[in-house]
């Protein structure tokens, strides 16, 4: 029988859950998109790393939301590990699942319909990239 068979379905559920949960904040996309450009046990400064272009927010406001909110979702999700001092990220043990689904969107980036691209500065590089 194979591995996935052998799983709780109410606890894949759950996982998945907490995977789009996770995702559903553009802060925390952006947190794990800069942590899939560095190597494994490679650590991102914050709060630079979640700072979204096309929206425009303070650096103190998003580092109060970053501590506060958006660090202890994805810490207690398994997904990152991070540190006050110096104020930076890593990846934790289940980053494997929310990146995959990034990747996912990256690699079918011409797919998704323009009203969910236009603004998300990294769909945005990838539909450029396959266009030339």
């Amino acid at each position: 029988m194979p591995a996935y068979r052998q799983q709780d379905p109410e606890l894949v559920v759950r996982r998945w859950d907490r995977v789009f949960d996770a995702l559903s904040a553009e802060p925390r996309r952006q947190l794990v998109d800069a942590l899939m450009d560095v190597p494994d046990d490679g650590w991102v400064q914050l709060p630079d790393a979640a700072v979204t272009p096309a929206i425009e927010t303070s650096l103190e406001t998003l580092h109060l939301e970053l501590q506060h909110q958006h660090l202890p979702l994805l810490a207690d999700g398994g997904y990152v590990e991070w540190e006050r001092t110096p104020f930076s990220v890593t990846r934790g043990p289940r980053f494997d699942e929310v990146r995959i689904v990034l990747d996912g969107l990256y690699a079918n980036a011409t797919d998704i319909p323009v009203r969910l691209v236009a603004g998300c500065q990294t769909l945005e590089e990838k539909v450029e990239q396959t266009e030339f």
